[in-house]
């Protein structure tokens, strides 16, 4: 079992509060975004190995029989395939969907082939980006296109109709729903900024920072949230095309590929493959490239629907609830324990098994050893280990890679 010591990410649009509460320390005035758990070259979790410190991506590299076992390195490779994070966030991240197995992977190799440099490819590896964003605290995100008409009423209510007009006729054509919806996003993209401020005038003040769920639902309200940090930015506008979709503390919601989203505000736990293929449609100043991402995105209406596991009880003193997705990456299991002698947890998939404590203090245990996580701390259970128990009194993730999962 390996002790982690994780990254921290600190962006704009962070928060200086959650995380610092999360994990017991005093806030010192940066905005704390993300905590990555994982191998991700960019920013790797440290594990001890012999007594020094070791970049995980570099210990899977050394062992990967150990670590990932054989039928997760015959999948994937000698690579861990997924990253945790938690995240936080007090304003909107970028506008954006991701592609699917099939053409990341072609897409990475014609840039490779035709000599792009590394910093300037839309598709910096050939890995696809299933996610799952599971709310620690009321979350309010932007999932699912709506039906077209849903959306033209929306906008034509706004009172801004001559700087839509475009936007309004694409949405009302003879094509069929899908056909529209990405016509009308293409043009809200080409808005000029002007056309984009005459909207976020009519949305009036911006609520609050602490997400209300009750409130939040509304468009208009998400769209305010999005106007206080962007004002003259397409993303605005575009909001209007998609479902908010609101989270309570334990709800969840997965996001496949080309499923335009973003996440608004709030606190969660994310799990992805591990992946940095991302095409941004808005709400940011980095590159939008919008031919690429009209091509990427799956436009048909269809809404997110918020995962609510039911509990099991999966021993004396332990209770799971598992996030289903389609992914072949990850598995997520959130367990709630309250037991003196170990439980052992069967749900938590197979290969490199990550643990993360989310309150409390819960102990985990393997044939390898016994380690204590208190909220934020993790560890990385290797393949080698066999299976997980768990004891004490808290809450904790568990992220394996789901068993017998197809090839990528």
């Amino acid at each position: 079992m390996l002790r982690l010591t994780n990254p921290v990410r600190h962006y704009d649009w962070g928060s200086a509060h959650a995380l610092p509460e999360l994990l017991g320390t005093t806030p010192d005035g940066r905005r704390y975004a993300e905590i990555w758990v994982g191998a991700h070259p960019a920013a790797p979790s440290v594990a001890t190995q012999d007594g020094a410190p070791l970049p995980l991506d570099a210990l899977v590299a050394q062992r990967p029989h150990d670590v990932l076992g054989p039928d997760v390195r015959a999948r994937f490779g000698d690579r861990l395939p997924y990253l945790v994070k938690l995240l936080a966030a007090d304003r909107p991240l970028s506008l954006q969907v991701h592609p699917d197995r099939e053409r990341a992977a072609r897409r990475h190799a014609e840039e490779v082939a035709a000599g792009v440099p590394a910093a300037e490819r839309r598709y910096p590896d050939p890995w696809h980006k299933p996610e799952l964003l599971v709310a620690l605290r009321p979350t309010v995100a932007l999932a699912g296109l709506r039906s077209p008409e849903e959306a033209a009423a929306l906008l034509a209510g706004l009172g801004a109709r001559a700087a839509l007009d475009g936007v309004l006729d694409a949405l009302l054509g003879p094509e069929p729903a899908g056909a529209r919806l990405r016509a009308a996003l293409g043009r809200v993209l080409a808005l000029p900024a002007e056309a984009v401020a005459a909207v976020a005038c009519a949305l009036g003040p911006a609520p609050d920072a602490a997400v209300d769920p009750a409130r939040d639902a509304d468009p208009r309200r998400v769209a305010a949230r999005l106007a206080a940090s962007f004002p003259d930015d397409p993303g605005v506008v575009a909001s209007f095309l998609l479902h908010p979709v609101v989270l309570r503390p334990g709800d969840g919601f997965a996001v496949g590929a080309g499923r335009l989203h973003c996440y608004v505000a709030g606190v969660g736990l994310e799990v992805m493959a591990s992946s940095d293929n991302v095409l941004r449609a808005g709400l940011t100043p980095k590159v939008v490239d919008a031919p690429e991402l009209l091509a990427v995105l799956d436009p048909e209406p269809r809404a997110a629907p918020v995962l609510r596991p039911a509990p099991v009880a999966a021993g004396a003193g332990l209770v799971t609830r598992t996030y289903g997705t389609t992914a072949d990456e990850f598995a997520l299991t959130v367990a709630d324990v309250d037991a003196g002698a170990p439980a052992t947890l069967s749900a938590a998939g197979c290969g490199p098994r990550t643990v993360v404590g989310l309150a409390g203090v819960v102990q985990v245990a393997t044939r390898a050893g016994r380690c204590g996580l208190g909220a934020g701390e993790s560890v990385l259970v290797p393949a080698a280990d066999g299976p997980v128990a768990l004891a004490g009194r808290g809450t904790c993730a568990l992220v394996g890679v789901p068993a017998g999962a197809g090839a990528p």
